[in-house]
């Protein structure tokens, strides 16, 4: 966590990474593995707020969050082999104020959402943009373009 221009500025930076497995045996084979899985998580979470004075008793409020949830699993189940998918989830947020004499009198916002779930039969994302309560953009879809290009959001959180 960041504070600077006397507290004006705030900048928060985090990121959660949890991993789990569970292994299941048959009593009857110790070194024979009945169902396995696994699976690595990640939490990032990005929070910018600035207070800026514009003087005249108006004050711009701005504030951008970014936070996402990403999780790649791995479940092996005896005779029905391998399973492998993974999951990004990424959303935007952006809002400015303009309070005059402690009154708001302005306020602009807009959010973005990439979602993406991918395993080795399918693969599914929904991307959706809004602008002070409309939405802009709305498209999904069954087929990814690249398997390498998994998160269509950029923000450096996604990975």
């Amino acid at each position: 966590m960041v504070f600077r221009e006397d507290g004006n500025l705030q900048i928060v930076t985090q990121t959660i990474n949890f991993s789990d497995s569970v292994q299941a045996k048959l009593p009857s084979c110790d070194s024979c593995s009945f169902f396995s899985s696994e699976s690595s998580k990640r939490f990032p979470l990005y929070l910018y707020s600035r207070a800026v004075d514009q003087g005249n008793r108006t004050l711009s409020l701005e504030t951008n969050l970014t936070l996402g949830y990403n999780e790649k699993k791995r479940v092996k189940a005896g005779d029905f082999g391998l399973f492998v998918s993974s999951l990004k989830n990424l959303q935007n947020g952006q809002g400015v104020l303009l309070v005059v004499n402690n009154s708001v009198v302005a306020g602009t916002g807009s959010t973005q959402q990439a979602y993406q779930y991918d395993d080795s039969k399918f693969c599914y994302f929904r991307n959706v943009s809004s602008s002070n309560y409309a939405i802009v953009q709305d498209k999904e879809g069954k087929t990814c373009i690249s398997r390498k290009s998994q998160a269509p959001i950029d923000s450096g959180l996604a990975k």
